[in-house]
């Protein structure tokens, strides 16, 4: 292969560091009696921390695909030559009678992380994504993050964020899609399904967002607010907080006001696995789940069963007191 000294730069989170690449070009590109045949040419670009793809029309000399890879995957990619694909279909290979796509030929499965930057098409196949994904990133202040996401055809829009959370938030792929209300969201692919950002970010901090789709999520000016002061705010359903060793509080978002209740930490695992919500039940209002029913009789289990109602009272803080001691002694 021939190999060329080339400097460029790129973004990093104050976008001040400069990096360094070293430009690969394997020899079936440059030896004249092989290149003839190729109508795109593979040109690798390495730096420190992974290798970028360009796949350039010879004819035209105009990029037309980027794939980032992880330094690991370099060699074997290398040994093949990817050409050019329309719409989202990223480049393929022949290897012996099938014509895999990069992504199946390093994973095993098709990757559909597709981007734009600049108007070119970007595939991101790294396990850890940089910001050339077309998520920027950038530092507001000591506590604050901003992360750009390029749309085509659009102007870009960003997201407000906790500094602590860039670590996590940076190793996906997100991209903003529209409801059929007009409705904007930032989402990522977590198992092949869709997660919203918001959802992500209160999961990461152990709430329990409700199944609110792209309700509340509010976008101005092309910029989200997802800072976890606003999040909690407007969008956790369930927040636990452990008051003492033997007792844990539960809060309810609720559009019908904010809800607490206490209970015993021996049920917290039970509890926290499942959304609660404060709604109208029959001709009450009560801490339910359409599966599992009352909380309250959800806590006492079978102690209870006997039992058709329990008298709800509450502490010296206003908060429905769920512990069992209480609920057994309200039963009747």
């Amino acid at each position: 292969m021939t190999a060329i000294n080339d400097f460029t730069c790129t973004k990093n989170l104050k976008n001040l560091k400069n990096m360094s690449y070293t430009t690969i070009i394997p020899d079936r590109y440059t030896d004249k009696s092989k290149s003839e045949k190729y109508k795109y040419t593979n040109v690798y670009k390495v730096n420190q921390h992974y290798v970028k793809l360009l796949v350039i029309n010879k004819l035209s000399n105009k990029t037309g695909h980027t794939i980032l890879l992880e330094k690991d995957d370099y060699e074997k990619v290398s040994e093949y030559h990817w050409g050019g694909a329309k719409g989202t279909r990223p480049p393929c290979t022949s290897v012996g009678k099938k014509s895999p796509t990069i992504g199946q030929y390093i994973g095993n499965n098709d990757f559909r992380i597709c981007g734009k930057v600049k108007g070119k098409t970007l595939w991101d196949l790294r396990r850890n994504q940089y910001s050339e994904t077309g998520n920027v990133y950038t530092i507001i202040d000591k506590d604050t993050m901003k992360m750009e996401i390029y749309r085509r055809n659009s102007d870009p829009f960003s997201v407000i964020f906790d500094k602590a959370d860039y670590l996590k938030i940076s190793k996906c792929v997100w991209r903003v899609v529209k409801d059929g209300n007009s409705k904007y969201s930032v989402v990522t692919l977590d198992n092949n399904k869709q997660l919203s950002m918001h959802a992500y970010i209160l999961k990461l901090h152990g709430q329990k967002p409700g199944n609110k789709g792209f309700r509340g999520i509010e976008c101005k000016d092309f910029q989200f607010d997802f800072r976890k002061s606003v999040l909690y705010k407007n969008n956790a359903l369930n927040i636990y907080s452990f008051i003492n060793t033997d007792t844990v509080e539960l809060t309810i978002n609720s559009v019908h006001g904010i809800i607490k209740i206490i209970f015993d930490k021996e049920d917290y695992e039970r509890v926290s696995g499942i959304s609660w919500v404060y709604k109208r039940h029959g001709s009450k209002w009560t801490i339910y789940n359409y599966k599992h029913g009352y909380l309250k009789r959800f806590i006492i289990g079978n102690k209870g069963l006997k039992f058709r109602y329990i008298i709800e009272k509450k502490d010296q803080s206003d908060r429905f007191d769920f512990r069992q001691k209480t609920l057994l002694d309200c039963l009747k």
